[in-house]
């Protein structure tokens, strides 16, 4: 079977906030009441690979694709192309995309954990951009023109990140068929 793979290049339009899942081990005990500094709690939630660089995870990129792939109906079938995209495609660099980025500000603000509205700190990026490879492993059925409206539905519509979609909107600046 003929694989395709896509050169994508996408530009934030309104700004990505991160928050990375953090390790029970990195969060040291702190008694009720205690609060980090905002500029240590935003850093806790980067995306980091293993050389400490700022990064989004190649999962969240497909989970993104598959959310806006729920919008389409594959032609003869019940079903969306979201089922079709979690099978179907990866996303490479594998586990990381790095992120192209002019740094990051401490962004405040209300968010609900455990029925509690507390205030909490995370990165946000205002500029911002990705350049990954989306490898298509059946163009016979998930067409490349479908594929380029779901990415660029996804950039209008989904969005990378926390708090979408207010944030991690972005354009399609590039998509094209990789040799």
């Amino acid at each position: 079977m003929k694989v395709e793979k896509y050169l994508v290049e996408i530009r934030g339009v309104k700004p990505l906030l991160m928050h990375a899942p953090v390790n029970l081990g990195d969060n040291p005990k702190r008694r009720r009441g205690e609060h980090l500094a905002p500029e240590k709690e935003a850093e806790m939630y980067l995306y980091k690979d293993e050389k400490g660089e700022i990064v989004i995870p190649s999962l969240n990129i497909k989970a993104m694709l598959r959310d806006a792939g729920r919008n389409y109906k594959i032609s003869g079938r019940k079903t969306t192309y979201g089922a079709m995209i979690k099978a179907g495609i990866d996303i490479e660099p594998y586990p990381y995309v790095p992120l192209n980025h002019d740094g990051w500000k401490v962004d405040i603000r209300p968010v609900v954990v455990q029925r509690s509205r507390i205030l909490r700190a995370r990165p946000r990026f205002d500029k911002w951009g990705l350049k990954f490879v989306v490898v298509n492993k059946d163009p016979q059925v998930l067409l490349r023109d479908t594929m380029r409206r779901i990415v660029e539905d996804a950039g209008k519509w989904i969005g990378l990140g926390d708090f979408r979609p207010e944030f991690g909107l972005f354009k399609v600046v590039r998509f094209e068929v990789k040799a």
